[in-house]
């Protein structure tokens, strides 16, 4: 997991909303590039500055405190610490962030990778493309390498500017979202709440953001957030992501009328956005208890992903109890998509409710389910959040606490919900 840590007494918000610390595209950031550099070398203010500044100078460049640098004055020092200066200005001039944030806001994959391309061909990689670089592993879902450079850069936060801050507070956002921890992306969300957003695209991907994690956690505000995004609509918010809003409100709603607007959107249905589409729409069949419509469903469309198979347990789960059915057939269609998926521990969430699927499929014993769910389960449910595994977790776990007389753990675990406003 990762996590931005602020050190001493300062807050994210405090950083963000530094003046001397706001974005400007005449005040070229060098400061990282530098200070990563110098510590590289071993080298204290002092070794590098004499004969060429004052050391309060350089500090204040690598802090980005100084709203002009003296080219001359960086020249020498680039000298010094066997950097290109040429190859620093390159670096530093070129707007990475920003043709970054529009290449994610609009799919824009190859962008991307062309970004990547060009900072391989440089000796120099500043803040501005180690962050383009976090977008990119996130937009590949390469967690791996996103979690290195993540830390790298948080290590030197307090030498970014509050644009450079916010993306990196967004990375942490998309991070969240993409593994389905809604509660720390939420957390973070709240560090935007009085800042002020530099730039039309990232303040598109935050109001997104928020809306996509309001609904996952069923706030009732939900739809403030709708109506922010919409402001958007004709200041160039991409119609892809239009379709996708439109598509997670669906589940927002009670699911006959979910029902009818969700088959009424398959003429519409954006190609990037398809699985999501086959996700939402096999949800909402199970919400109107058509278990075996639903199954039937994703195996038509051979989607061999984890989320899709915790769907598809579910909807087997609800079939099974449906009545006197024959699920032998459908348990064998599970057993199968288990062997063919492939995972990380980024899936533990959804390997864990399929878990709890098998067991109650299996009619393991009422305390092996109990204990499962209050060692396992829960635990995974606070940290994630899947609405519809937490909703049955967290109902199961209740009616067993009774029925095994265990009222007291029952109304703890009560309780910390209401004191987490859930």
């Amino acid at each position: 997991m990762i996590c931005i840590d602020i050190e001493n007494a300062e807050t994210i918000e405090e950083l963000l909303k530094k003046e001397d610390r706001s974005y400007c595209k005449n005040n070229k950031t060098y400061g990282g590039v530098l200070r990563e550099k110098r510590i590289e070398k071993l080298l204290t203010l002092s070794d590098v500055t004499e004969g060429i500044c004052c050391i309060a100078y350089l500090s204040n460049v690598e802090r980005n405190r100084t709203t002009r640098n003296n080219p001359q004055v960086i020249s020498k020092i680039c000298e010094r610490l066997d950097i290109n200066y040429d190859d620093l200005k390159r670096v530093c001039d070129n707007d990475y962030l920003i043709d970054s944030l529009k290449c994610v806001l609009y799919n824009n994959k190859k962008g991307l990778e062309d970004s990547i391309g060009d900072l391989n061909n440089n000796s120099i990689i500043g803040i501005e493309q180690m962050l383009t670089q976090c977008l990119y592993y996130l937009y590949s879902y390469d967690y791996v390498n996103f979690n290195i450079l993540f830390k790298k850069i948080d290590d030197i936060k307090k030498t970014l500017s509050s644009f450079q801050l916010s993306i990196l507070v967004y990375c942490a956002v998309f991070y969240y979202m993409r593994t389905s921890q809604y509660r720390k992306a939420d957390e973070y969300l709240g560090h935007f709440s009085t800042a002020k957003i530099e730039n039309n695209y990232l303040e598109m991907l935050i109001y997104e953001a928020r809306y996509i994690v309001d609904c996952h956690l069923g706030y009732k505000n939900y739809y403030l957030s709708y109506e922010k995004i919409k402001e958007y609509y004709d200041k160039g918010y991409p119609m892809s992501h239009q379709f996708y809003l439109r598509l997670i409100y669906q589940t927002t709603l009670p699911a006959d009328m979910a029902f009818e607007n969700i088959k009424s959107m398959r003429q519409e249905i954006v190609a990037i956005y398809r699985d999501e589409y086959n996700y939402v729409y096999s949800y909402i069949l199970i919400k109107i208890g058509e278990y075996k419509k639903a199954m039937d469903f994703i195996q038509s469309k051979k989607i061999v992903s984890l989320n899709f198979i915790g769907l598809f347990s579910y909807a087997l789960l609800m079939y099974k109890n449906s009545g006197d059915v024959d699920i032998k057939a459908y348990k064998d269609a599970l057993l199968k998509m288990l062997t063919n998926v492939t995972y990380t521990n980024d899936d533990n969430i959804h390997l864990a409710f399929i878990k709890l699927m098998q067991y109650e499929l299996d009619d393991e014993k009422d305390t092996v389910v109990y204990n499962y769910l209050n060692q396992e389960m829960l635990v995974d449910c606070d940290k994630f959040q899947v609405k519809l595994y937490f909703d049955y977790s967290v109902n199961r776990y209740i009616d067993l606490s009774s029925k095994l007389y265990k009222y007291k753990e029952s109304f703890k675990y009560l309780a910390k919900l209401r004191k987490e406003g859930r």
